[in-house]
């Protein structure tokens, strides 16, 4: 009978045990992809991964290319007309591309143009048998190539010596040679029955496997030791340098053992084995414990049980090639997220998993509050929960949120009131408030340090109860802001000296100070929304999760510095609790799971279901820091542990490769793939540029944030989110970089792609020389435009100029006629008088002045000093013919009468007038004077001044004549074709004398013509 200690010890045992494997047993994504999904076969037989992030599996059907969302196909073809066999078993990477060993040859395939070649080209003097089977391609350390060959034996060839050299090729070896392994700089091969390593040949190794017949399939060199696969006995250990031999059975515990083992790999502390009826194991070596992943058809579950190979990449993602199944990509091996989740005791029926509030217990325990199941206790350790409730109270009481400590006390914010629970008697009490009615449906509780009571908050305000009263009381509340406020509190946490911080329904944030019964709100937080819990860090900020983002603000002031949302990376505005882990990052639970940030970086983790979160979505104030420096978070579905240590990881984010190019939503056409396409040259009219990128590989493209830049037109980079492609319009004639790069939810960031140099033609009619041609032309034209001009505006005033003389001359040629008539009628009338002499002395006066009258004509203008000749000559006619009549000339001494001009028949025909039609008709003494004189040096003024009957009673006089004589109508037709043409502003004004003085009569002419010289 085994004694009660011992009992014990064994369920202690027991514990750790189970512990042990639960702990090992890690979350992870598995996802199968065959041919349904584009893969060219099912049968995955080799698998590698190139530098730029593509993954590439070798098929019974050629060579597939994966980028993470997309599958391309290769078939084995060299362009020589030799037909290839497409069965691929082997992958190894080589100069930028891949060496492929299919069940006929080894060829050499260049990834950038999509090409196979012979091998020979790119490895001179790799010469191999013709129709020869390549099992496996190995490199070792020191450069040299080992091919192992399905009935060939082995062949070494050394790249520096240009040789190859064959070994096992015997008949009873060269059939069987199976696997390749290099241990502390030795080469170990293995065929089906014996292990042989590498000296100069290669010797058998004397080691007893104590099996007759051992069919081994796969060796692996594992923290200095040699792990043999195989499959009558599973796996052997074999230590080189002691030759001890020890099984894997017999070291380590976990579930279905491996036997048929096809692939092994070594991945630090894991190994991974894949095995022909068993499917995958993996192997934890620090803990000696493994797991199994089996087919089937739930998630995470291969397609088949039979692994044909296993490959880990750079983003520490373990691929499985299974034959039939396709291949399976294991990644989200997250540990960082413990969940807890009640189930009932068939594992098939949960309890409620809705947890509003969770409080820390001793020993990693918890107290948690449900939304419907009461209150839920919970031991980490050993794994076990339990419900507690009171069915004598209200059904309310089982909606639990908030909670806090007293002694052996839990009390509980319920929607039935405040209730409390003794945890040594697991009894329940319920404290109603039946005084002020406030008391039900409540949200938050806090008890005060260093007092006896309790601030409770609901969706009907706040109050407070006296734990050693059990009574309820208002609020100390010194001016009365809870007489029109009511304050609906979700989580409270106490500073010091008496101030509490409260996040708020209405009011957002808050700080209520119970000692003083004062009340500080902060509107610039309030157009926030609801505030649901704050925390701060030691960096003097507060971090407020609201409706409406994360407010990151000033612990001293409460000074906004920033509101993270949506914009900044979060996946998610609505912020249920946040909280900051021992590193100082600080983490957030949303409605769609949990984001971790980096407040001196920027940068944003988002995780979700796939991650191991309960859900996605998460509950308010539902939050806590343990004593391990864990974060806790409750949400809808459980409560996930939050291990920040474990999630510190560094992940290689493969560069983004372009993998479509549309021009013109027409595919670019191209020699290499677009991974490889660096330069692209297009015309003006093709400026339509579509862009289509990926980040190669990624666990889930869901994940991967993609930022890009066309230098020339984006000015920084571009936040696309998921978005994995772009398009530009419109581009103008120049040259352009793309750029793009990427990151992942952890923050890791790849470098940008290798440049994308984008240059669109200018048009001929856009280029330098052609606006240059144009603009010569131009100016060619405006030139010969502007010449043309200037000699049509010469030819055009010359014209003028000659038909404002011909109009001129005409003019004078209208006045002449009318002086001749009157001077005829002059001599006519001393004929008739009897006045021979004087008509004789007339008539000569006259010859001379038609004389004088015939070369003024032919002038537009004539000096003064003819001007005053002419008149002197006309005028002594005038006194032959008249008698009492005398003229007056008078000119001031400042005019110069051989520079100063006027034009010929004006001032003439005005005297003529004078002459003729005022003083003329006067029996006694007749008066003209003439005056000429000079204003401001800018004008001469010419006056003619006669004291005949005066120019209103002429008019009178000559009722039937309504405009003075035709010489004057002449005149001012004269004057204005002069002003017209030659700008000479020439004025002229009669006056009737008797309107200036009534004493006087006559008619007074003034002619005004500005000084100035004049070119005709």
């Amino acid at each position: 009978m085994v004694s009660r200690p011992k009992l014990r010890v064994i369920f202690l045992l027991y514990l750790v045990y189970a512990q042990l494997l639960t702990s090992q047993n890690p979350i992870f994504e598995l996802v199968n992809f065959t041919a349904d999904d584009g893969l060219s076969q099912n049968s995955v037989y080799d698998i590698t991964q190139t530098d730029d992030g593509f993954m590439w599996y070798g098929t019974n059907d050629g060579l597939n290319r994966f980028d993470g969302a997309h599958f391309e196909h290769f078939k084995v073809k060299t362009g020589d007309g030799v037909t290839r066999s497409n069965v691929i078993f082997s992958l190894l990477n080589y100069s930028k591309g891949i060496l492929i060993g299919t069940n006929e040859e080894i060829l050499y395939f260049d990834p950038v143009t999509g090409v196979f070649l012979p091998v020979s080209k790119v490895l001179n003097g790799l010469i191999l048998p013709n129709k020869i089977g390549i099992n496996k391609l190995f490199w070792d350390s020191a450069g040299i190539l080992w091919i192992l060959t399905i009935d060939h034996g082995i062949y070494k060839y050394d790249q520096k010596k240009k040789m190859v050299e064959q070994f096992l090729e015997s008949n009873e070896t060269k059939s069987k040679v199976t696997s390749i392994a290099q241990l502390e700089g030795k080469i170990y091969v293995s065929t089906e029955d014996a292990l042989y390593r590498f000296d100069e040949s290669f010797r058998k190794l004397d080691i007893s496997f104590l099996e007759g017949r051992l069919n081994m399939r796969n060796i692996k060199d594992v923290e200095g030791k040699l792990w043999l696969a195989i499959n009558s006995l599973g796996i052997l250990i074999y230590d080189p340098t002691s030759g001890k031999l020890e099984n894997f059975n017999s070291m380590y515990i976990g579930g279905h053992f491996p036997k048929d083992v096809t692939h092994v790999i070594n991945d630090k502390n894991t190994v991974w084995l894949g095995t022909r009826s068993n499917g995958l194991l993996k192997v934890d070596i620090k803990h000696h414990t493994f797991f199994n992943i089996r087919a089937g058809d739930k998630k995470n579950e291969l397609k088949t049980d039979f692994v044909l190979n296993i490959f880990k990449d750079l983003q520490h993602q373990v691929w499985i090639g299974q034959s039939g199944g396709g291949v399976a990509r294991i990644s989200r091996d997250v540990s960082g997220f413990e969940i807890f989740r009640p189930i009932g005791s068939d594992r098939q029926d949960k309890e409620d998993p809705m947890i509003l509030g969770i409080l820390d217990g001793n020993d990693d325990t918890y107290y948690m509050g449900t939304l419907y199941g009461g209150l839920l206790y919970y031991d980490r350790i050993r794994k076990k929960h339990t419900y507690y409730t009171d069915p004598k109270l209200p059904v309310e009481s089982k909606n639990i949120y908030g909670m806090t400590h007293q002694d052996n006390t839990i009390w509980l914010a319920t929607w039935a009131g405040l209730c409390s629970f003794d945890k040594l008697s697991k009894t329940f009490h319920i404290y109603p408030d039946d005084i002020f009615g406030i008391g039900t449906q409540l949200y938050s509780v806090l008890k005060i340090e260093n007092d006896t009571k309790l601030l409770v908050s609901g969706f009907k305000g706040l109050i407070v109860f006296d734990l050693k009263t059990k009574k309820w009381s208002k609020c100390f509340d010194t001016k009365n802001v809870l007489g029109h406020k009511k304050l609906v509190i979700r989580y409270m946490s106490e500073r010091a000296d008496g101030d509490v911080y409260m996040s708020g329904m209405e009011e957002n944030f808050l700080i209520y100070n119970y000692k003083k019964g004062i009340f500080q709100f902060y509107p610039q937080l309030s157009k926030y929304g609801t505030s649901r819990c704050f925390d701060e860090d030691t960096k003097g900020n507060l971090w407020i999760a609201s409706d409406n983002g994360l407010i990151q603000t000033n612990k001293t002031d409460f000074r906004i510095k920033k509101v993270w949302t949506k914009k900044d990376g979060l996946t998610n505005d609505f912020i249920y609790a946040v909280a900051m882990d021992d590193a100082h990052f600080i983490w957030i639970s949303t409605n769609k799971g949990l984001s971790k940030i980096d407040p001196i970086t920027g940068s944003v983790s988002n995780f979700n279901k796939r991650d191991g979160l309960q859900d996605i979505e998460f509950n308010s104030a539902a939050v806590l820091r343990n004593k391990k420096g864990e974060l806790v978070f409750g949400g809808i579905n459980g409560i996930n542990f939050v291990q920040p240590n474990n999630l510190i990881r560094k992940y290689h984010v493969s560069i983004p490769q372009l993998t479509n190019v549309k021009i013109m939503n027409k595919p670019f056409l191209s020699d290499t793939c677009f991974s490889a396409i660096r330069n692209i040259t297009l015309e003006h009219t093709q400026n339509f540029v579509d862009i289509r990128f990926i980040s190669p590989n990624s666990s889930s493209q869901d994940d991967i944030r993609y930022f890009y830049r066309l230098d020339g037109v984006d000015p920084k980079w571009v936040d696309a989110g998921e978005r994995n492609f772009v398009s530009y319009t419109q581009l103008k004639p120049g040259n352009y970089q793309f750029f793009v790069k990427a990151i992942d939810r952890m923050g890791n960031e790849s470098l940008p792609n290798e440049q994308l140099r984008v240059y669109i033609k200018t048009p001929y009619y856009a280029t330098l020389w052609f606006n240059l041609f144009i603009i010569s032309c131009f100016v060619s034209l405006i030139y010969a435009g502007v010449k043309y001009r200037i000699n049509q505006l010469k030819r055009d005033a010359i014209s003028e100029k000659t038909i404002a003389q011909l109009e001129m001359k005409a003019l004078q040629s209208q006045m002449n006629p009318h002086f001749i008539f009157n001077c005829i009628n002059g001599i006519y009338e001393m004929i008739i008088s009897k006045e021979n002499d004087n008509a004789r002395a007339y008539l000569k006066d006259f010859a001379t002045l038609m004389r004088m009258t015939l070369e003024n004509s032919k002038k537009t203008l004539i000096s003064l000093d003819q001007t005053i000749n002419y008149l002197t000559k006309y005028l002594e006619i005038e006194k032959l013919r008249l008698t009492d009549f005398k003229y007056i000339i008078s000119i001031a001494p400042d005019i110069d009468l051989t520079k100063s001009y006027f034009p010929p028949m004006i001032l003439q025909p005005l005297v003529e007038n004078s002459i003729w039609h005022g003083v003329a008709p006067l029996k006694g003494e007749k008066i003209v004077i003439i005056k000429i004189y000079q204003s401001d040096k800018k004008f001469v003024i010419c006056e003619i001044d006669d004291n005949g009957i005066g120019i209103n009673l002429l008019k009178a006089k000559n009722k039937n004549v309504n405009h003075l004589s035709t010489g004057i109508e002449n005149i001012k037709e004269h004057i204005v074709l002069l002003n017209d043409k030659y700008q000479m502003d020439i004025r002229m004004i009669f006056f009737d004398k008797s309107e200036l003085d009534q004493q006087n009569q006559g008619t007074l002419v003034k002619l005004t013509m500005k000084i100035d010289s004049y070119d005709f």
